[in-house]
């Protein structure tokens, strides 16, 4: 009985006293880019799209101030961003690549829209050089998701938008 009764003690104490298990430390996961992509409207694929290619064309002609010009680009880079995604999903990759041509040209856009500014003297508004390299860092990370759901041919053109977005948003930092 006293065999037994030393036996329960001590197991009580290395069960309740002494840490059994050690704790690993979780492995660093990517905070993901708190920046909200817009609603992309009708896709490439419908038949009235052609009028929203219109209005787009119509609205980078009105505006004329280069800020907000650079805005609009920004807009209309995220639309094809968030178009191209939707038409992956949808296995229409071709037109998926399309559209993130598209945004890799207004991205261009707006940062030369920005740039002409900043070779003017003029200051450009914290919050605008904030924006556009918020929008480039979600654009690299919703692309690096994008790298695996598209076929190996597709993957290199991803890849490549990945490299000018880095590059881009290096070129950004200088904006500021």
């Amino acid at each position: 009985m006293k065999k037994f009764t030393a036996i329960a003690i001590v197991s009580w104490l290395l069960i309740f006293f002494i840490p059994i298990a050690v704790a690993q430390t979780p492995l660093p996961t990517p905070t993901p880019i708190e920046y909200t992509l817009p609603y992309p409207g009708i896709l490439p694929d419908h038949p009235l799209y052609f009028f929203k290619e219109i209005r787009d064309a119509i609205l980078e002609i009105l505006i004329t101030d280069p800020i907000r010009k650079g805005e609009l680009y920004i807009l209309l880079a995220d639309k094809r961003l968030v178009m191209s995604q939707v038409l992956v999903d949808a296995n229409k990759e071709m037109e998926a690549m399309s559209s993130l041509a598209r945004a890799g040209e207004y991205e261009a856009k707006a940062f030369l829209a920005f740039s002409s500014i900043k070779s003017r003297g003029s200051t450009i508004p914290p919050y605008i050089t904030e924006n556009f390299a918020l929008s480039l860092r979600k654009h690299i990370e919703e692309l690096t998701i994008l790298v695996g759901k598209v076929d190996e041919i597709q993957k290199e053109v991803v890849s490549s938008f990945i490299s000018k977005d880095t590059e881009l948003l290096g070129k950004a930092g200088e904006l500021q």
